[in-house]
Formats: C-alpha cells, sequence, structure tokens
C-alpha cells in the first residue's frame, strides 16, 4: 500500500495519525522520500 503524505499541515497530520494507527494493528510499515 502507498499511503502520500500532503503538504497541507492540517491533512499532513491526518497522515501521520493513519501511520500510527497502522503501526498499532502490526502492519510492518517502510517510508520513502521521493522529489
Amino acid at each position: 500500500m502507498v499511503d502520500f503524505v500532503p503538504y497541507e499541515e492540517t491533512l499532513k497530520q491526518l497522515a501521520r495519525e493513519r501511520y500510527k494507527a497502522y503501526r498499532v494493528a502490526g502492519f510492518n510499515l517502510n517510508t520513502a522520500t521521493w522529489k
């Protein structure tokens, strides 16, 4: 799954909350940066 983190701060915070929820659910997550 790919979950993009938007530039807008409020949407960025929602993405961070999703990331935390995935970790709590036991998913093994990797992050990457594209430019």
